[in-house]
């Protein structure tokens, strides 16, 4: 019988992270702006999802709570490091495509805008900015950053609203 329990629960280990880990990386890689980082929360992640499930937790909201679980832990290795770390820093390297001189300057040009932007935000903001492009509802963004569902839409716009700011007093 546990042997049968040890199977079932790797089986849905390997659902849960090949449904969410591309989600999942993108989201740290955001938070991060470091690719290694963002591959060590992922990993960071799914080891606590696994922990809690081996201990008899009840999950009920597996995608909540690992996005939440990876928050948390990039919150950890923030304070470690003691800097944040740009959230785009490297998209400039990932970027595989081949504008004309001028494109590719003004492309540069707006990322730098939009890098120092955002910055300028708390950790929270960030977090709340970088799920809001992941396409979470409000209710899962609450619950992955445990902040008032009511507060997430205020907190958004606001952190838009500096964004724009930045980019309008640099630009």
């Amino acid at each position: 019988m546990r042997n049968e329990y040890r199977a079932i629960h790797a089986n849905m280990i390997e659902k849960l992270y090949e449904q969410y880990k591309g989600q999942l990386l993108k989201f740290a890689y955001r938070l991060s702006g470091n690719e290694d980082m963002a591959k060590d929360i992922l990993q960071e992640s799914f080891l606590k999802i696994h922990n809690l499930q081996q201990s008899g937790k009840v999950i009920t909201n597996y995608k909540s709570l690992i996005f939440r679980i990876a928050y948390n832990y990039f919150l950890d290795l923030a304070r470690k490091n003691k800097m944040m770390t740009d959230i785009f820093s490297e998209m400039d390297r990932i970027s595989d495509q081949n504008p004309g001189p001028a494109e590719a300057l003004v492309q540069k040009e707006k990322l730098q805008l939009l890098q120092a932007g955002i910055s300028k935000l708390k950790k929270k903001e960030r977090g709340l900015i970088s799920l809001y492009a992941e396409s979470f509802s409000y209710q899962e963004m609450a619950e992955i950053l445990g902040v008032r569902k009511t507060s997430v839409g205020k907190t958004l716009s606001r952190s838009m609203e500096k964004i724009h700011r930045s980019i309008n007093n640099e630009g």
